[in-house]
């Protein structure tokens, strides 16, 4: 009882709580099984059996008492060392209880964090990553919101998208050399984040002034300037594009001097940036992204050169510009999707 199932899949749970062992014969723990469930934040132990050999990502992270998971001996894929469950061989982490709490040390040996590993563990303070783990998945500190330092080691290569999503006592990341890739929203919603640093040696990514760059300083890196960024911020000369949701988010910043080599401000980049009241884009900058300045409550004045030739859609949306002020600005651009956008400044 107190399960939905799909063939030998278990793909939802309506339970009390407590402690929940899914019954052998199942082979299958479907994404979002405890999600949006009522008795979910109750439960405290899960006992999976041996028959199951598929558990999905982001089973775990909904509850949030979840003290315990179990593995039957004998399951053939899984199981469990230092209460973390794992793929046979220890060379995968898959789920950490979310109620665990304090310093946390990873088990030596592996080599990925998987996918939402440690979603919504927000008791824990620290995470200690052993040297060897090369792949940190997607979501994998999603909401992990008592961390206030993470140490990533040379080995990791990769880090997924949503990554550190939602960690708001985060305050400073350090990219290591050999790093090659950083996913969609990795830092976004780290309220707290002050600073991103990337090794010398690191070959894709380089950090100026705490913001992170393509290591050539042509492109500021999208979700990267840190969201805990405050006053006046002066975007490195020499960057060319302001990549999409760059300073997404970035409420503190009441000024940004945007330098003459900037080309493109990229779709959503200083989306919801509400502290910004004026903005002086200067000559060169040829095209301004969809969503732009969206949700920038505050800001009044923008001043467009002449070399901008494209406006995308709800650039100026949801900010204090007038009607007015906002058609002023797509009859200088070249090309533009005014008829989408003053369709949106009604509903602001």
């Amino acid at each position: 009882g107190h399960i939905y199932v799909h063939g030998e899949w278990v793909t939802r749970y309506f339970g009390p709580g407590g402690d929940v062992a899914i019954p052998e014969g199942f082979t299958r723990i479907c994404c979002g099984v405890f999600q949006d469930c009522e008795g979910a934040s109750d439960v405290t132990g899960i006992t999976i059996p041996k028959s199951v050999t598929r558990i999905d990502d982001h089973v775990f992270p909904y509850c949030a008492n979840l003290k315990e998971i179990r593995v039957e001996a004998g399951n053939p894929r899984y199981c469990v060392v230092d209460g973390l469950l794992m793929e046979k061989g220890g060379m995968v982490l898959h789920s950490c209880p979310p109620a665990r709490s304090g310093v946390l040390e990873i088990p030596e040996g592996v080599t990925e964090i998987g996918d939402s590993a440690f979603a919504c563990c927000s008791n824990l303070t620290e995470v200690v990553i052993p040297e060897g783990v090369t792949r940190i998945g997607w979501r994998a500190f999603w909401r992990c919101s008592g961390l206030a330092d993470v140490t990533i080691p040379k080995s990791v290569t990769y880090i997924d998208s949503d990554v550190f999503r939602d960690c708001t006592n985060l305050t400073r990341v350090v990219i290591p050399e050999d790093v090659a890739h950083i996913g969609w929203s990795a830092f976004e919603g780290c309220t707290n984040l002050e600073e991103i640093r990337a090794e010398a040696g690191n070959q894709r990514f380089c950090a100026i002034d705490g913001m992170l760059l393509e290591r050539d300083g042509s492109t500021l890196y999208l979700h990267t300037c840190p969201a805990a960024k405050s006053g006046i911020l002066a975007i490195p000369e020499g960057v060319s594009q302001i990549a999409e949701c760059a300073f997404y988010g970035c409420t503190g910043l009441t000024e940004v001097v945007i330098p003459g080599s900037v080309r493109e401000i990229g779709d959503s980049a200083f989306y919801g940036s509400s502290g910004l009241t004026e903005v002086i884009i200067p000559e060169g900058v040829i095209r301004i992204g969809d969503s732009a300045f969206k949700g920038c409550t505050n800001l009044t004045h923008v001043e467009l050169p002449q070399s901008v030739c494209e406006i995308g859609n709800g650039a100026f949306r949801g900010t204090g510009m007038s009607e007015e002020a906002v058609r002023a600005a797509y009859d200088r651009a070249k090309e533009s999707d005014l008829e989408l956008d003053v369709e949106a400044v009604g509903r602001r």
